[in-house]
């Protein structure tokens, strides 16, 4: 039985199937090879969905763009009477996204990986597998994760990256001063310096406006027009933002400790300022090494 993901175009030496797998990190190849072999089709459907949501995740955190989702078909190669024919195994979802195809034409960002690029997802892969795993046990976290990957339209997908934002850099008991903290917070995660965390600051507070308007109706006026046009702005905070709760969450174990941790953050600057960098110092490395791998691999 062969498999075809329509997912892995840029698969060369192996199966697509088996590239899902081995780039999720999440099945080894040796197992997809026995469900195969014992055509246990339950099995290898839900190892193959799994396997492709943890992928497109990885693909979405991986760089900027749009990567939409769909419905995932699973078809297989069967023979009867030596009349080879292709059949549909399984069908399943392996996102959250509303799929308008006739927008997708039409939409301004797209999401291109080139062969190129492909050592440098692998690394990337390496670094952040071990997170995307541990996300299912951290709510919050996994909230964050489904919402980015989410693509439901403008006004939505405002709404739901906002509230992506609001689940990770904010408390449950938090009532008052919600547009302030988050603000605060994303500024002190991302901000290299107090210009940047400036800008990051004053971005998120006209976006969380945005969404408070969104959500009770209110008519825009032509401000908050623009920062509907410029979400794509907002979509790459919340990308950085990912990266660098999943960096902390590795280290601090607890999703809860998270906005208190940034909020020492922003009376200690030299701890600030290292935390930043430790934080992407492991990307790259990565980077750093795969780009190694492939010097070598051409010479």
């Amino acid at each position: 039985m062969k498999l075809l993901v329509a997912i892995c175009k840029f698969a060369t030496r192996t199966t697509c199937s088996g590239m899902i797998l081995t780039l999720s990190g999440d099945v080894s190849v040796k197992e997809f090879s026995r469900l195969i072999k014992e055509k246990k089709s339950a099995e290898l459907t839900e190892a193959l969905l799994a396997s492709t949501a943890k992928l497109l995740r990885a693909f979405r955190l991986f760089k900027p763009g749009r990567l939409l989702a769909g419905e995932t078909f699973i078809v297989h190669k069967a023979d009867a009477d030596g009349v080879a024919y292709w059949s549909t195994l399984s069908i399943g979802r392996t996102s959250t996204s509303s799929v308008d195809y006739r927008r997708i034409a039409s939409q301004a960002t797209s999401y291109e990986l080139t062969s190129i690029e492909l050592p440098f997802l692998l690394a990337f892969r390496e670094t952040v597998q071990h997170s995307l795993r541990f996300a299912d046990s951290v709510p919050t976290l996994n909230l964050a994760l489904n919402l980015y990957s989410a693509d439901n339209g403008e006004e939505l997908n405002a709404v739901s990256t906002v509230t992506a934002l609001e689940t990770l850099l904010t408390k449950k008991e938090e009532t008052e001063g919600l547009t302030y903290r988050l603000s605060m917070r994303a500024a002190n995660l991302l901000g290299r310096d107090a210009e940047a965390r400036k800008q990051i600051f004053l971005e998120i507070k006209s976006f969380y406006n945005l969404r408070s308007k969104l959500v009770h109706g209110a008519p825009l006026d032509g401000k908050l027009l623009n920062r509907l046009n410029e979400l794509d702005s907002l979509r790459e905070t919340l990308r950085r933002v990912l990266l660098s709760a999943m960096a902390l969450l590795s280290e601090e174990k607890n999703s809860a400790n998270l906005p208190d941790l940034l909020d020492e953050l922003a009376f200690d600057d030299a701890r600030g300022s290292k935390c930043r960098n430790e934080r992407q110092s492991s990307f790259i490395s990565a980077r750093r090494n795969s780009c190694l791998r492939l010097y070598s691999n051409r010479n």
